[in-house]
């Protein structure tokens, strides 16, 4: 597994060496003055490494002597969300207070590339805090100054410090990636052949989803748990209200899964809980929900003898996306995958595979709290 991970990751350092933009912000560091601040952006703290490493060698190379790039970025703890506070005392005092000023021969680098959302605010005051400081900031670098950012944090930054993003000298989105683009939207359209049609009793091919699927509305409070005597359930009818209470409307089916982190379905055989999450599946691969979708069948998953991200890994192979491994931990880590585990209710009980799959699912989504 590390020997896969590191043939990875020398291939994306290939690839990157070939793009042409990377070779511009190369020669815009390595030729820069004392004041000179450039701005990358990657999709991955996978590829922001592999990139670093690839502008330290080009920038040694373009110099003709060995430059150091020193990196400053969060470090948190049991996924600890980064604070304004936080990343002031990790990165920007670091920086400030640098006590190499003459050593020209360092990039300081402010590797923002492992942000995921619930660490967005923290650097959204820093970047506030950085236009605030920019000249005393830019003054007191020895070199070049380097700012990675996750493609989330791109506009974020321009707006929130227009100061520094005016004097830029060079900003570059690196492309390269450890997947090819074609591999992904390869998955996606198996996804909609797999999930796109359903077998209908007594018809002998399948219908598409979408001409059978109709408006679907979910309840926070199954209805099956609110009971009560006769009498009390005329009053409800008759007044519209669930023990002196507004009877709950229903939310879009939809919209509860775009609002909610974590999304329990029940529902009785053949009220449509299946077919629902397909419909999600399916909106997600037409770009209608910003997530990567990844269907699981249950009694699958618990019958095939793996972990819960080796049968993922698998069932990208299945849809035409290998060595998907590196790309899955990405989405897992920054909130971009949608898991939508299908017929718990199937799971066989005998060997207690149904507390199994319960307890993988449990830990599964402790570790990717995202």
């Amino acid at each position: 597994m590390i020997r896969d991970e590191h043939d990875r990751f020398e291939k994306l350092k290939k690839k990157l060496r070939q793009e042409e933009r990377i070779d511009f912000l190369i020669d815009s560091i390595a030729l820069a003055e004392k004041l000179n601040f450039t701005i990358m952006s990657c999709e991955s703290a996978f590829q922001a490494k592999a990139a670093l490493e690839v502008l330290e060698q080009g920038v040694a190379d373009v110099r003709g002597e060995p430059v150091r790039f020193v990196r400053f970025a969060f470090t948190g703890k049991d996924k600890e969300p980064a604070t304004f506070k936080m990343l002031v005392a990790q990165i920007l005092e670091p920086l400030y207070y640098w006590e190499d000023k003459d050593d020209e021969n360092k990039v300081l680098v402010i590797d923002a590339s492992n942000a995921g959302e619930e660490d967005r605010e923290g650097w959204i005051i820093l970047f506030q805090r950085m236009n605030e400081v920019r000249n005393t900031l830019m003054e007191g670098t020895p070199g070049p100054l380097l700012l990675v950012l996750p493609y989330s944090l791109e506009v974020e930054f321009a707006h929130r410090a227009p100061d520094f993003w005016s004097v830029r000298s060079a900003f570059v989105r690196a492309e390269a990636s450890i997947i090819e683009k074609s591999s992904l939207q390869k998955y996606l359209d198996r996804m909609k052949a797999l999930y796109g049609t359903m077998q209908i009793w007594r018809m002998a091919t399948p219908v598409t989803l979408e001409d059978i699927f109709t408006h679907v509305n979910v309840l926070s409070t199954p209805s099956a748990f609110r009971r009560g005597p006769w009498e009390l359930l005329e009053e409800i009818y008759r007044r519209k209200t669930s023990f002196g209470k507004a009877i709950e409307k229903g939310k879009d089916g939809l919209k509860a899964v775009q609002e909610a982190q974590k999304l329990f379905i029940l529902g009785k055989p053949g009220s449509g809980k299946t077919t629902f999450l397909k419909h999600v599946t399916l909106k997600a691969t037409e770009d209608k929900l910003d997530y990567v979708p990844i269907f699981v069948s249950l009694r699958s998953f618990s019958e095939s003898g793996l972990s819960l991200f080796d049968f993922i890994t698998r069932q990208f192979e299945i849809c035409d996306f290998p060595d998907a491994q590196p790309f899955i931990t990405d989405i897992l880590k920054q909130g971009r995958a949608i898991i939508l585990c299908d017929a718990l209710d199937e799971v066989n009980k005998d060997k207690d595979l149904r507390n199994q799959v319960i307890q993988e699912l449990i830990a599964f989504s402790k570790t990717h709290d995202k």
